[in-house]
């Protein structure tokens, strides 16, 4: 793949992902949401892991998978000159840095031919397991600069650890499944003659730099105003 095409796949990802963290976890944060489904992260994880398995599948590398996250991170840093609550800004990076990179990990080792098939599946479900543990680690051990919802005064909260490693983690499952089931719905119509045409000139769109630019800034301008 040259070099220029992989940039562009990557700004355009990982400016997506950048917006939807902006618009959709704004929304998905408000308690109306949250409590109800457990939204902030079990909606977003999987969304995270199919941006980051398209990126994988366009450029056939799995590292891309970590750029997209690095991207996404940079833009969500934004936020550094707005929000006095610099953990507020910091936790959700190092987040989004954490399953970027373990994803990573997960493509190169199981290299899924699709990303809507069982074995992409699966690997989300494994990959989704460590960086939930992972970050609940990172969560305890800057829980003096920056609190944790996992310990306090060195009580470790189980209840919570369990429910966001466990509970939240199952949801993400079937978000995920739901997710792949709507891909495959999609990709099925839109091999149809009826839409192809329009697919095609679509996708090709889509990775433009023109388009990729627009992607960015749009998260940027989302993030801003969101914050």
């Amino acid at each position: 793949m040259k070099k220029s095409k992989l940039i562009i796949t990557v700004l355009m990802l990982g400016g997506l992902w950048g917006l939807l963290e902006a618009t959709l976890g704004t929304l998905l944060h408000l308690d109306a949401f949250d409590s109800v489904i457990f939204a902030s992260t079990a909606v977003l994880f999987p969304i995270a892991y199919l941006i980051c398995g398209r990126a994988y599948k366009i450029t056939g590398k799995a590292r891309t998978a970590l750029y997209v996250g690095i991207v996404a991170a940079a833009i969500k840093a934004v936020c550094f000159f707005f929000v006095p609550m610099v953990n507020k800004v910091v936790n959700p990076m190092v987040a989004i840095i954490l399953e970027s990179g373990i994803m990573a990990a997960a493509f190169a080792v199981t290299k899924p031919e699709k990303i809507c098939s069982l074995k992409s599946f699966v690997t989300f479900m494994v990959a989704s397991t460590i960086i939930r543990t992972v970050y609940v680690g990172y969560s305890m051990a800057t829980a003096v600069p920056f609190q944790s919802a996992y310990i306090a005064d060195g009580i470790v909260n189980w209840s919570k650890i369990l429910e966001y490693v466990v509970t939240m983690n199952a949801i993400s499952f079937a978000y995920c499944g739901a997710y792949m089931g709507i891909g495959l719905g999609v990709k099925a119509l839109a091999k149809r003659p009826n839409f192809s045409k329009f697919t095609a000139k679509l996708q090709y769109f889509a990775y433009t730099p023109i388009f990729a630019a627009v992607m960015v800034c749009a998260a940027v301008v989302s993030t801003i105003f969101l914050k």
